[in-house]
C-alpha cells in the first residue's frame, strides 16, 4: 500500500494548502477510511475565515468531517466489517462514561472525540482514521455522492425532533442551506400543512420549490412577516425554524411565531452573539424556544430516511481536491449549494 496521500492542510485564516501526507495509522480499534467524497461545511469556511476555537482545532490540519468511503484497512479489534464495505462515519462521539453519555445525551459529552481532534485526521484528504465505533455501512439505495449528505442530513433530523410539528401544522424555515433544506424535507415528511421557506439567494428558493415548499420568500424583495401574516390569518406559524445563525432572524421569530408556537434554533451564531427577546411575551403566549446542538444517535434514521428525500438538487457542485480555490470562490459567492470535493479520480459520478 502506498505510504502518503494528497490532503489539503488548512495552516490558518484564508490558508489552505493542497501537500503531499504521510497516511496515517490506525489504532486496533480503528479503520483507514479511502475518502471517496468530502462535503464542505459551514464549520470549515468559519475556520477558513478566522472563527475557531483553539481548544477544539487549531492549525496545522486536515479539516473536513462530512464524507463517505470504503475501509482500506481495518484494526485487529474490529469486528463487523471488512475492507472494501461502503461506509460514512459520525465525525464526533461520546466516551460512553461520563454523566451526559450514560442519559444518552453524548453530544454534551465531557470527553468527547471526533476526525478533527488530532493532526492525522480530517476528511478533506484521501484517506482518514475513525474509531470503528464511529462507522455506518450504506445501504445498495444510498450512493457515495449521496452518502456525503448523511451528516447534515442527521443535523436537520436531530434539530426536527424538537419542532412540535403535528399534522397540519404551518412552518417556516429561514434559510435555504443544506441543512435548512433538509430540515425543510423533513418538516414536510412529519406533515406541515404549509411549508415557508425564506432565503436571500433565489437559486436557494427554485431549490426550494423543487423539493416542495408551498411558499417562498426573498426576504431583500418581500416582506416575511406581511406573508406569513396573510397566509396565516395574522396568527403566525406554528414552528419556526432558525436554519442561519443571525441575529436578526433570531430576534424576529418571536412576532412570527403564534401563540403556543415553537421557535427552533438550528443556525450556528458566532459565540458573542447576543439577542434581545421579550420574557413577557414568551410567558403570556406560551412559547417554546429550544435549540438543537450536533446530531446523537441520528446517523441510522438519517440512513433510513435519505433515500426518501430529494438529494440531487442540493449538490450543486464537485470539485477534485486540488480544485480546491475554485470550490471555496463559489462556496463564497453562494451560487452554490452543497459543494463535495472528489477525493478519488476513480469514483465515477454514480458510485
Amino acid at each position: 500500500m502506498q505510504k502518503s496521500m494528497k490532503a489539503l492542510i488548512w495552516y490558518g485564516k484564508d490558508d489552505i494548502r493542497f501537500e503531499d501526507k504521510e497516511i496515517p495509522l490506525i489504532g486496533d480499534d480503528e479503520a483507514l477510511i479511502k475518502i471517496a467524497y468530502a462535503g464542505i461545511c459551514g464549520s470549515d469556511m468559519h475556520f477558513l475565515s478566522g472563527r475557531y476555537n483553539e481548544k477544539f482545532i487549531r492549525p496545522p490540519q486536515v479539516i473536513g468531517h462530512e464524507f463517505s468511503g470504503t475501509i482500506a484497512k481495518i484494526g485487529k479489534n474490529v469486528s463487523g466489517y471488512k475492507i472494501g464495505d461502503r461506509v460514512t462515519a459520525h465525525p464526533f462521539g461520546g466516551c460512553g462514561e461520563c454523566y451526559f453519555c450514560k442519559r444518552a445525551q453524548e453530544n454534551f459529552c465531557l470527553n468527547p472525540f471526533n476526525v478533527l481532534s488530532q493532526p492525522r485526521a480530517g476528511a478533506f484528504a484521501e484517506y482518514t482514521v475513525v474509531k470503528a465505533k464511529q462507522l455506518y455501512k450504506l445501504p445498495e439505495n444510498i450512493s457515495l455522492k449521496t452518502a456525503a449528505l448523511i451528516e447534515p442530513a442527521s443535523i436537520a433530523i436531530h434539530a426536527m425532533d424538537f419542532s412540535n410539528i403535528k399534522t397540519g401544522y404551518t412552518t417556516v424555515v429561514v434559510g435555504g442551506g443544506t441543512i435548512g433544506l433538509f430540515c425543510l424535507q423533513v418538516a414536510l415528511r412529519m406533515g406541515t400543512g404549509l411549508a415557508i421557506l425564506s432565503d436571500p439567494v433565489d437559486s436557494r428558493l427554485r431549490i426550494a420549490k423543487e423539493i416542495g415548499a408551498d411558499i417562498v420568500v426573498n426576504p431583500v424583495r418581500e416582506d416575511l412577516k406581511r406573508i406569513i401574516m396573510e397566509v396565516t390569518n395574522g396568527l403566525g406559524v406554528d414552528t419556526y425554524v432558525e436554519a442561519v445563525g443571525l441575529k436578526s432572524t433570531c430576534e424576529q421569530a418571536i412576532s412570527l411565531t403564534k401563540n403556543c408556537g415553537t421557535i427552533l434554533i438550528v443556525g450556528l451564531a458566532p459565540q458573542d452573539t447576543r439577542i434581545e427577546i421579550s420574557p413577557y411575551e414568551v410567558n403570556t403566549r406560551e412559547l417554546t424556544i429550544k435549540g438543537s446542538n450536533w446530531s446523537p444517535y441520528s446517523f441510522i434514521r438519517t440512513i433510513g430516511l435519505l433515500g426518501k428525500l430529494k438529494t440531487e438538487p442540493l449538490v450543486t457542485h464537485v470539485f477534485a481536491l486540488y480544485e480546491i480555490e475554485k470550490a471555496l470562490a463559489v462556496q463564497k459567492s453562494q451560487k452554490g449549494l452543497k459543494i463535495l470535493l472528489k477525493a478519488r479520480q476513480e469514483i465515477s459520478e454514480v458510485d
